[in-house]
Protein backbone atom coordinates (compact mmCIF):
# COMPACT_ATOMS: atom_id res chain seq x y z
CA UNK A 1 0.00 0.00 0.00
CA UNK A 2 3.01 2.32 0.19
CA UNK A 3 2.71 3.05 -3.53
CA UNK A 4 -0.91 4.18 -3.03
CA UNK A 5 0.10 6.45 -0.16
CA UNK A 6 2.73 8.03 -2.42
CA UNK A 7 0.26 8.44 -5.30
CA UNK A 8 -2.27 10.04 -2.95
CA UNK A 9 0.33 12.56 -1.77
CA UNK A 10 1.26 13.42 -5.38
CA UNK A 11 -2.32 13.94 -6.64
CA UNK A 12 -3.42 15.44 -3.29
CA UNK A 13 -6.53 13.26 -3.08
CA UNK A 14 -7.54 10.30 -0.93
CA UNK A 15 -7.51 7.02 -2.87
CA UNK A 16 -10.18 4.34 -2.64
CA UNK A 17 -8.59 1.02 -3.56
CA UNK A 18 -11.12 -1.67 -4.54
CA UNK A 19 -10.15 -5.34 -4.91
CA UNK A 20 -12.91 -7.58 -6.33
CA UNK A 21 -11.80 -10.77 -4.57
CA UNK A 22 -13.37 -10.63 -1.13
CA UNK A 23 -11.09 -12.83 0.94
CA UNK A 24 -9.55 -12.11 4.32
CA UNK A 25 -6.05 -12.04 2.83
CA UNK A 26 -6.96 -9.50 0.13
CA UNK A 27 -9.18 -7.33 2.35
CA UNK A 28 -6.19 -5.03 2.91
CA UNK A 29 -6.40 -3.97 -0.75
CA UNK A 30 -9.98 -2.70 -0.31
CA UNK A 31 -9.61 0.47 1.70
CA UNK A 32 -9.33 4.22 1.58
CA UNK A 33 -5.88 5.75 2.06
CA UNK A 34 -4.63 9.32 2.33
CA UNK A 35 -1.02 10.22 1.70
CA UNK A 36 1.11 12.70 3.60
CA UNK A 37 -0.43 16.16 3.64
CA UNK A 38 -3.75 15.02 2.11
CA UNK A 39 -6.78 16.45 3.89
CA UNK A 40 -9.82 14.24 4.42
CA UNK A 41 -12.34 15.19 1.74
CA UNK A 42 -15.28 13.53 -0.02
CA UNK A 43 -13.58 13.68 -3.44
CA UNK A 44 -11.36 10.69 -4.01
CA UNK A 45 -9.56 8.81 -6.75
CA UNK A 46 -11.04 5.31 -7.12
CA UNK A 47 -8.88 2.45 -8.33
CA UNK A 48 -10.21 -1.02 -9.18
CA UNK A 49 -7.66 -3.82 -9.25
CA UNK A 50 -8.18 -5.97 -12.33
CA UNK A 51 -6.70 -8.82 -14.34
CA UNK A 52 -6.28 -9.70 -17.99
CA UNK A 53 -7.16 -13.34 -17.20
CA UNK A 54 -10.51 -14.71 -16.05
CA UNK A 55 -9.78 -17.32 -13.37
CA UNK A 56 -11.61 -20.65 -13.23
CA UNK A 57 -12.55 -19.87 -9.61
CA UNK A 58 -12.95 -16.49 -7.93
CA UNK A 59 -10.48 -17.42 -5.20
CA UNK A 60 -7.76 -17.76 -7.88
CA UNK A 61 -8.11 -14.11 -8.96
CA UNK A 62 -4.74 -12.36 -9.28
CA UNK A 63 -4.70 -8.65 -10.06
CA UNK A 64 -2.03 -7.52 -12.52
CA UNK A 65 -3.11 -3.93 -13.14
CA UNK A 66 -5.64 -1.33 -12.00
CA UNK A 67 -8.15 0.91 -13.73
CA UNK A 68 -9.35 4.33 -12.62
CA UNK A 69 -13.10 4.42 -11.97
CA UNK A 70 -14.66 7.63 -13.22
CA UNK A 71 -18.31 8.65 -12.75
CA UNK A 72 -20.35 8.40 -15.95
CA UNK A 73 -21.37 11.78 -17.31
CA UNK A 74 -18.82 13.79 -15.33
CA UNK A 75 -17.09 15.77 -18.04
CA UNK A 76 -15.39 18.39 -15.87
CA UNK A 77 -11.63 18.30 -16.36
CA UNK A 78 -9.44 19.62 -13.60
CA UNK A 79 -5.72 20.08 -13.66
CA UNK A 80 -3.60 18.53 -10.94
Amino acid sequence: MVHLLALSAVVRLPIASLHPAATEILAAWTRRVSGRGVKDQPTELRLLWSSTVVPAQAKLFRANHFVVLHPKGDTQVTSL
